[in-house]
């Protein structure tokens, strides 16, 4: 349970530093979007919705996006293992009881 819970918060930590990156990336370096439209963008991307109202518009822009989305992919897949986790060692405790 313990090593369950340092986990979840190590990926809210790693969630949190996303979307920082996101605003610092898209707001400031690249796009100049507004730091509500690159924390919207980066939400997009990293559940792979891809709306398309918002999209890179130079070459550096695009090659920040492909890793920042695979590292997106890949926190938003270890944080839902996480908590399926939690919800099954929650479970199997109140199984015993």
């Amino acid at each position: 349970w313990f090593e369950s819970r340092t986990a979840a918060r190590y990926a809210l930590w790693n969630t949190f530093a996303y979307l920082s990156v996101a605003v610092i990336g898209y707001s400031f370096v690249f796009e100049k979007w507004k730091i509500y439209d690159s924390i919207y963008f980066a939400i997009v991307v990293f559940t792979t919705v891809g709306y398309g109202d918002l999209s890179p518009t130079n070459d550096a822009s695009r090659a920040f996006t492909l890793f920042f989305a695979l590292y997106g992919i890949t926190i938003l897949g270890i944080f839902f293992g996480i908590i399926g986790e939690l919800i099954l060692e929650r479970h199997d405790e109140h199984m015993k009881k």
